[in-house]
């Protein structure tokens, strides 16, 4: 709304003035004078006023204009920063469900891995005593609460040495278990995991090794050929050349003593 100056009540208030000024008897010429001076003032003033207006006017109406321009700016940011809010608070309830699914997840995660860790763990007695011995310092590595990453990296590690060991041949010296209590000292070969023969340095002893239920277990076997268990490491070594042997194949895992068949094999 522009201001508007209105003079007419002044200008009324002069007239009556002199009009007051003339009627009266009592009044003299000085008082008169004087009232008519006021009366001039008061119009110069009134010029004034009116002059100074006209000079303000296009810049005070200018002025409202630019402060009319930035409320509405003010306003347009203030409605942007309103919807970035809620675009902000949106993405925050998308990525806090995102965060929540991904911790259920890798909470599954870990449960498997602990249930994988746990049933390769209880297979152990079943593999031969070398391959035994890894799992276990495998195992050995792992924390009091292992995280998934921990318990994944002790599980493939045992898978691969599994994978390994049954892929190839291989020998190893270690000591057996007598009949007697005693303790023998044999070199074994390994046909993978689900098979193995053994010797004595003397070639008195020989046998073979086997996973049975109460896990693996080693034979002392009086019809074994100890010679041919004995060449067949020897040749493993390369302390011999490749030539053909025959070693016993135990078709059964149990105790009973049941016939060995005999199988042709050239290293």
């Amino acid at each position: 709304m522009q201001p508007c100056l209105n003079f007419k009540p002044i200008r009324s208030l002069a007239a009556a003035l002199l009009l007051w000024a003339g009627s009266s008897q009592a009044q003299t010429p000085d008082t008169v004078d004087r009232l008519t001076q006021q009366w001039l003032a008061t119009e110069q003033q009134a010029s004034a006023l009116m002059s100074e207006w006209q000079l303000q006017q296009p810049m005070l109406e200018q002025r409202k204009a630019l402060l009319q321009a930035e409320k509405e700016q003010l306003l347009a940011i203030l409605k942007q920063s309103d919807a970035g809010q809620s675009s902000v608070d949106t993405r925050r309830s998308e990525l806090l469900a995102e965060q929540s699914n991904l911790e259920k997840q890798q909470q599954q995660l870990t449960q498997s891995l602990e249930q994988l860790v746990a049933r390769q763990h209880s297979l152990t007695e079943l593999l031969p005593p070398p391959l035994a011995s890894a799992w276990q310092k495998e195992s050995a590595t792992l924390s009091e609460s292992p995280e998934a990453s921990q318990l994944l990296q002790v599980a493939l590690a045992q898978l691969g040495q599994l994978a390994d060991f049954d892929n190839r041949l291989s020998v190893h010296e270690a000591p057996i278990q007598q009949p007697d209590g005693g303790e023998l000292l044999v070199k074994q070969l390994y046909l993978g995991v689900g098979m193995a023969w053994f010797s004595s340095a003397d070639g008195e002893f020989a046998g073979w090794g086997q996973a049975s239920d109460a896990g693996w277990e080693w034979h002392i076997d009086t019809s074994a050929n100890a010679k041919e268990i004995h060449k067949a490491i020897a040749i493993y070594e390369k302390r011999q050349q490749a030539d053909l042997v025959k070693l016993p194949i135990q078709l059964t895992s149990s105790n009973a003593q049941t016939p060995l068949h005999n199988v042709e094999a050239q290293q």
